[in-house]
């Protein structure tokens, strides 16, 4: 929505999404039924005809897709992200553990199944009336594969975390990754009207298409941090063995002996093609 917003110039706008000019889901039924591309199966052949149909669609032009489906499969015959038509990508992370406090209240998940969702290498999102389906994968696996793998065409990584102390500078740096320089002018309108705050308000009084049916709300709360006091020390200290090296690859370092986190600068934000 964030993106939407200041591409568009537009305020707050849930349908924004569905409408598609600007950005959209790879998985969307939605999206491909109103431009008029067959659905086809849930295939990952499939997946791949739907997507070179898109591009075909809009004359070549860019689209901003957004998706949830690991990087993987690029030895084979239909990897699940299309190499030949996809030019960049931005990769949002946020802290495994705080990831899954947001997974328990969006799916209706107790803390140790959300915990085994985000770590089993075949976790993934299953097809629905409105979604085909997605390979997630694990937490780490799913991060690793976009940023350790053989691709040609570069990276931008923006943690949530960082989202929260510096929407703007985040912003900036978006629209510089993603060459639209010319929309920065509309970064500060749109960080005003997508605060956490009045979107969330905005649910309460006038629904949100992307809510869960096992959840009240699709804006939780937001916070960075909050699994402490919430998730329990056995879990925590499972998630970070189990996590640990890829969390300190991304800048989260956490220290098992006091459970001490530390939110570390990384290095490189922009990942050039290799």
């Amino acid at each position: 929505m964030l993106l939407s917003s200041i591409l568009t110039g537009n305020d707050y706008d849930d349908s924004i999404d569905a409408n598609l000019a600007v950005t959209g889901s790879d998985t969307s039924k939605e999206l491909y039924q109103t431009l008029g591309i067959p659905l086809g199966s849930d295939s990952v052949k499939d997946r791949h005809g739907r997507l070179n149909s898109l591009y075909r669609a809009n004359n070549k032009n860019k689209y901003i897709l957004k998706t949830h489906s690991a990087n993987l499969g690029q030895n084979t015959e239909v990897p699940l992200i299309p190499y030949d038509i996809t030019e960049r990508a931005v990769i949002v992370v946020r802290n495994p553990l705080d990831t899954i406090c947001s997974v328990m209240n969006h799916f209706g998940l107790n803390e140790e199944q959300a915990g085994a969702l985000l770590t089993s290498p075949k976790s993934n999102l299953k097809e629905s009336a409105r979604q085909f389906s997605s390979l997630i994968s694990s937490w780490d696996i799913f991060y690793d594969s976009w940023l350790d793998q053989s691709r040609p065409f570069p990276i931008l990584v923006i943690r949530y975390e960082d989202l929260h102390t510096d929407t703007v500078g985040c912003c900036e740096r978006l629209c510089e990754f993603l060459c639209v320089e010319a929309y920065k002018k509309n970064i500060s309108n749109a960080v005003k009207a997508n605060n956490f705050h009045l979107v969330k308000r905005s649910e309460t009084n006038f629904g949100f298409k992307e809510q869960s049916e096992h959840s009240s709300s699709f804006f939780n709360k937001g916070e960075v941090g909050q699994f402490r006091g919430f998730l329990s020390d056995d879990l925590i200290d499972e998630v970070v063995q189990k996590l640990g090296k890829s969390m300190k690859k991304l800048g989260y370092d956490f220290n098992l002996d006091d459970r001490s986190f530390k939110l570390r600068n990384i290095q490189k934000s922009i990942l050039p093609p290799v």
